[in-house]
């Protein structure tokens, strides 16, 4: 089977500059790459899986392009602007925003109190918000602490959505939740994109269920992107996935 290229995704919207263009890029920790010659895209609007097993260099991708970590080579781009070496804090107000593992919330704090810490003048209202999660509608004078983890997953999203972000990167939503749960949540994605127009790029475990909400996915392993291609393309080659997962496929 012919997988999409990187080129034939972008030339199939004509000349619309992706909201996410990665080049290139070696990442890794205290001088040592455990990522190397990432190249990945992601258009408005588009949700875009990163798969692979445990290890393979996924978080590492996703903290580096939100400015955790800083790139040894390559480059990170949004709306064609090179970011350069930016920290955290001047990519988020670039328009990117980033769900980590994890959730970092605060737990004293009610779901109201973190939507209003992180509310921005020309963000997303806690009407839209609530249209998008209205899971989240009863739970407005609910501290965190005291929610369910699939509630605090859908909190940590809302509050990466109210800026707006251009740009949303999650990390391993569905950790530790039961699939029933992961079933509501990883199609939030597909509607956050459609409805703000934002480019998502997912980190995900559970592939059936990423491949289902996104246009397109890439596969790590062992800090590289092995196979890329459309997720309906991947969904039906499960033979393909399987060997990108054992690291015996080879980059298209």
């Amino acid at each position: 089977m012919a997988m999409t290229t990187e080129a034939s995704a972008v030339d199939t919207v004509g000349s619309v500059v992706p909201a996410l263009q990665v080049d290139n890029l070696c990442a890794g920790y205290l001088g040592t790459a455990v990522v190397r010659d990432i190249t990945l895209r992601v258009l408005p609007g588009e949700v875009v899986a990163l798969l692979g097993p445990n290890g393979a260099g996924k978080t590492t991708t996703l903290a580096t392009i939100a400015g955790l970590l800083r790139p040894l080579e390559g480059s990170v781009r949004l709306h064609g602007v090179d970011l350069g070496r930016r920290r955290p804090e001047a990519m988020a107000k670039s328009g990117l925003s980033l769900v980590p593992e994890g959730r970092s919330l605060f737990f004293g704090l009610t779901v109201r109190e973190h939507l209003k810490l992180a509310r921005r003048k020309t963000g997303t209202s806690e009407g839209e918000l609530l249209d998008i999660l209205p899971e989240l509608r009863p739970c407005l004078d609910r501290r965190a602490g005291l929610m369910s983890g699939g509630e605090q997953q859908m909190l940590a999203l809302a509050r990466a959505l109210m800026s707006r972000p251009t740009v949303l990167l999650v990390d391993e939503m569905s950790l530790g939740l039961a699939p029933v749960i992961v079933d509501r949540l990883v199609p939030i994605l597909r509607r956050t994109a459609d409805e703000l127009s934002t480019a998502v790029l997912f980190v995900e475990q559970h592939v059936a269920v990423a491949l289902d909400v996104a246009d397109r996915a890439y596969v790590m392993n062992h800090g590289r992107i092995v196979v890329e291609g459309r997720a309906a393309d991947l969904r039906q080659d499960r033979e393909l996935l399987t060997t990108s997962y054992l690291g015996q496929a080879t980059a298209s």
